[in-house]
């Protein structure tokens, strides 16, 4: 995120607001779908 809105506002563009991204929910629920499809 740092990385890219950095580049952005070097670059002379309008900021952008990026959300976090919880990397560790995304990945429990994909396991979750994935056991329930199996089942």
């Amino acid at each position: 995120r740092r990385i890219a809105a950095d580049a952005i506002s070097e670059g002379g563009f309008p900021p952008i607001m990026l959300q976090p991204v919880d990397f560790a929910a995304l990945y429990r629920a994909r396991a979750e779908s994935a056991a329930a499809t199996k089942s």
